[in-house]
């Protein structure tokens, strides 16, 4: 565990999820949350605070407070995403995501033009 983890490690382990910035951004979109805006919003931070958190890609945002992540956590919960950790694996793998299924209004496919010839 090199110095980054450990500061990582002082920062999060009290929440009982921690997301990187790719899942955060991912959830984002799943929960049709537009904006950054608008989940620091919902979540009672500036839109600043969840752009680095995102920016941090496959890492962990270790500049979020343990209260800032369970803040995202209850917005995502609320739109339905479920955290959980299967029996027998460690936290160090990471906490699973189960995203129930969103039905998205399908556009209507327009009729082919049959070529002329």
């Amino acid at each position: 565990m090199n110095e980054d983890d450990v500061a990582v490690a002082r920062t999060i382990r009290h929440s009982p999820v921690m997301l990187t910035g790719s899942q955060i951004k991912t959830l984002r979109t799943w929960a049709r949350i537009e904006t950054q805006d608008e989940l620091g919003r919902r979540a009672g931070m500036s839109r600043a605070t969840v752009a680095r958190a995102e920016k941090m890609g496959d890492k962990l945002p270790d500049h979020l407070s343990v209260a800032n992540m369970i803040s995202i956590v209850k917005v995502f919960e609320q739109a339905g995403a479920q955290f959980y950790l299967p029996q027998g694996e460690a936290l160090e793998q990471g906490v699973h995501i189960y995203y129930p299924p969103r039905p998205y209004p399908l556009p209507a496919l327009e009729p082919k033009e049959e070529p002329s010839g």
